[in-house]
């Protein structure tokens, strides 16, 4: 796969993902799939939901066309669909989870052999452990996505970093440096409609194929040995949905409700624009891409990035908590932000 070949997937996927969501734009409130607001939710005005469909169809397209995995891309497109009805009519809890653990039970069946624990651990135990990481991501990716570009940033720089990784590391295939290559024009070109003030969402059949597809990227990472790059990445968001729900377990609230607890809304609502908070995570991003290369240099700094991720994840949220990321008066940055779209819906009510 030559440089030349990245630069045509790249052009060809982000101009159909432009295309799709242009299309989407003016399809999906004739279809009345608006994202209206509500009590607890956080955006102002009704907003097109949906419109994920452009950028799985078109990053699917394309990684196709590139020679991924098929099994794993008929799997994002049977979880897309999915979500889709779901965006449209309306789930039980019980039939997103089946539909979630079979594309989930599909992807670990057509993953390279690996093993994490030496054979310590029986290896259909592994699989069935990560088989419950690999859900949980896919959720924690749903319901993050709750203000305008937050899940097209994180997915771009997950997979920028994959990217990064196979830029200084042989480990890392040209395959996934191609993968990254189109799912950043993907999310890219949809990411120019819902950048703040959004005029379009990704809607659950976004947010969950996605998840699902960067789940199965970082599971590459650790079947190639580099399981501290494949936490490394995602740490934010990792570390903000976990916390968050584990905060809302100890203070005794109802996890099967929705809310707009999230470091980065409690943010959003002090007043923070979107964007500038979108841009905080962004630049831990960059540092978590960086951390992610080191930690394939050795064990030792692999576990020394590992902490200090996480340590940059915490420091990120206590800034968000405390509203000290406004560049502006707060009069002015309350009069010109919009408030938070929140999206969540947590185990086991799964979008």
């Amino acid at each position: 796969m030559t440089f030349a070949y990245l630069v045509i997937l790249f052009i060809s996927a982000f101009l159909f993902s432009i295309i799709g969501t242009v299309f989407l734009v003016y399809l999906l409130p004739k279809l009345k799939l608006m994202d209206a607001p509500i009590e607890r939710s956080n955006h102002s005005v009704p907003v097109p939901r949906g419109g994920g469909i452009a950028v799985i169809f078109a990053a699917c397209g394309f990684l196709l066309v590139a020679g991924a995995a098929h099994q794993v891309v008929l799997a994002t497109l049977f979880l897309a669909c999915v979500s889709f009805f779901d965006d449209l009519k309306g789930l039980s809890a019980r039939t997103r989870l089946i539909a979630q653990a079979l594309a989930v039970f599909y992807g670990i069946s057509h993953m390279p052999e690996f093993t994490l624990s030496g054979g310590i651990v029986p290896h259909v135990l592994e699989l069935a452990l990560l088989g419950i990481v690999w859900i949980w991501f896919i959720n924690l990716y749903n319901f993050m996505d709750g203000i305008d570009g937050i899940t097209v940033m994180q997915t771009i720089s997950i997979a920028l970093g994959i990217f990064a990784l196979g830029m200084v590391h042989s480990h890392v295939s040209m395959g996934m440096m191609g993968d990254s290559t189109i799912i950043i024009a993907a999310a890219l070109g949809f990411g120019l409609f819902n950048w703040h003030p959004a005029r379009i969402f990704l809607g659950d059949v976004g947010s969950v194929a996605l998840g699902y597809l960067m789940g199965y990227m970082l599971l590459l990472l650790v079947a190639k040995g580099h399981w501290e790059a494949a936490l490394i990445l995602p740490a934010y968001y990792l570390f903000d949905a976990t916390f968050t729900l584990t905060r809302r377990l100890a203070t005794g609230k109802n996890i099967l409700q929705g809310h707009s607890e999230h470091y980065y809304q409690q943010a959003v609502r002090s007043g923070a624009p979107h964007d500038l908070v979108v841009r905080q995570i962004a630049l831990l991003n960059v540092g978590l891409i960086l951390l992610a290369a080191a930690s394939t240099l050795n064990h030792t700094v692999g576990i020394a990035a590992l902490a200090i991720a996480y340590l940059l994840a915490f420091l990120l949220t206590r800034q968000f908590r405390s509203g000290q990321v406004q560049i502006m008066p707060p009069s002015v940055a309350h009069k010109n932000a919009k408030p938070a779209r929140d999206n969540t819906r947590l185990i086991p009510d799964i979008s």
